[in-house]
């Protein structure tokens, strides 16, 4: 379940994020199971963050920093991630 403070302030756009996200660069991100359908996050900082079943359908994700995140079982279908930072992101899907 997504921490609604975290949303809230991403909601605010990427720009207020990544300001709120390097002054609390300890706290651990978690949005997952949030509707980001549609959004424009280009550039977002998403490092090591849990982004678990997010729908980013149709997003925009270019530039984005998400290394170390998890996009497990994350909706990405349409979305673009030219130029993202993907290093050691997990994106698997398992089917126990």
């Amino acid at each position: 379940m997504a921490n609604e403070e975290q949303l809230s302030v991403l909601k605010k756009g990427v720009e207020h994020w990544n300001k709120w996200r390097a002054q609390n660069s300890t706290t651990k991100v978690d949005l997952s199971g949030a509707v980001l359908s549609g959004i424009n996050l280009s550039g977002v900082d998403f490092r090591d963050a849990r982004l678990t079943r997010v729908d980013f359908r149709e997003g925009n994700l270019q530039r984005a920093h998400l290394s170390l995140a998890n996009l497990s079982r994350a909706t990405l279908i349409g979305t673009s991630l030219n130029r993202a930072i993907l290093k050691e992101t997990r994106l698997t899907h398992r089917i126990a």
